[in-house]
């Protein structure tokens, strides 16, 4: 059918798009993180992915009236590479001036930056490529704050999603799967639910999973989803009966894995309860971006009159579950400590 084909061009466009990594999310920026600290002194980490390469730290320009005081500090921890140092920024402070974050050599880069001191509401924002500088907002900006922080969270959901390729892959079997557009409706409203309890619970620090054995049980979900694909209309399994059940239990587990990407990210102190909010909506406006192209890419190969063939509903499943094997068997070496596939 038009809908399996489809699917086969997503996941073999997937595929062909580059290696697939471990835990299959794409999105790992630099974060900077800046504390002003008492007599115009200010704090500048900048935390990388514990992969990247030693000389590819980006450049932070503070402003001009900051200078650095003493050495750049380097430290590697299995979560990130660490690079840290100090600056006086003198009487006017950090805040309410602008500061620029670029790549090696003044490329450009994207990433995140945290900022706070004092009395100061935390301050979040992304920077892109092509706008790589902001002000720091002053003392009487609370507003402005709120809003940043909102937007920069949104953001980073909607990217994290739409690059979060295992977890676009069970959405996409969840559209094979399920047929009627009230029962389609109905799942993805469970998977929705699922994933927002338990990504809450996470980040509150209510419950605490190691991210390793989260992400391979993710990676044989898809496996598992891909079979019921396989076995198509007619089947008395639970999958097929009751699929909003399925996407609710697997929804519960796939929001540990958005947990440890926005624990990757970081949350701003103060603000846990807005940045998880925001993140999970901008989570959720992504999965409805993804569902909405799909859904009208079928509704343009039916209106072309494409013809259809049984065969092809196999196609896409067996595509779905070799993917999703392959990263079940790095993902286990992962947490077994043995080198993952090259």
């Amino acid at each position: 059918m038009t809908r399996y084909a489809l699917a086969l061009v997503v996941i073999l466009g997937w595929a062909a798009a580059g290696p697939h990594s471990a835990h299959a999310h794409a999105f790992d920026p630099p974060i900077v993180e800046l504390r002003e600290l008492d007599g115009g002194a200010a704090r500048v980490r900048v935390l990388l992915s514990p992969t990247s390469p030693a000389d590819e730290m980006p450049q932070v320009s503070l402003p001009a009236h900051c200078t650095r005081v003493g050495e750049v500090t380097r430290r590697l921890t299995p979560e990130r590479r660490i690079h840290s140092w100090r600056a006086d920024c003198g009487h006017q402070g950090l805040f309410g001036h602008s500061i620029t974050v670029s790549g090696p050599h003044g490329s450009a880069v994207d990433s995140i930056v945290h900022a706070q001191g004092g009395e100061r509401e935390p301050f979040t924002a992304v920077l892109s490529s092509s706008q790589p500088s902001l002000q720091l907002p002053g003392e009487a900006d609370p507003g402005g704050r709120f809003f940043d922080t909102v937007i920069a969270y949104l953001e980073l959901g909607v990217e994290h999603i739409l690059l979060g390729v295992d977890h676009l892959l069970f959405v996409l079997g969840l559209l094979l799967m399920v047929r009627g557009r009230g029962a389609l409706l109905a799942t993805i409203t469970a998977f929705t639910l699922g994933h927002s309890v338990t990504l809450g619970l996470a980040v509150l620090g209510i419950v605490e999973l190691r991210p390793a054995p989260v992400e391979a049980v993710i990676a044989l979900s898809i496996v598992f989803l891909a079979r019921e694909v396989a076995r198509g209309r007619g089947s008395s399994s639970l999958a097929s009966t009751r699929p909003w059940l399925i996407a609710a239990g697997f929804g519960l587990l796939h929001g540990f894995g958005f947990a440890g990407a926005l624990s990757e990210l970081g949350v701003p102190e103060g603000a846990i309860p807005l940045s998880l909010a925001a993140f999970n909506v901008g989570v959720e406006l992504g999965q409805l971006l993804f569902v909405a192209v799909i859904l009208l890419a079928l509704d343009l190969l039916r209106r072309l009159g494409l013809a259809n063939s049984r065969g092809w509903r196999m196609a896409p499943a067996y595509a779905m579950g070799i993917v999703g094997g392959l990263w079940v068997l790095e993902r286990v070496a992962t947490v077994m400590g043995i080198a993952a596939f090259a």
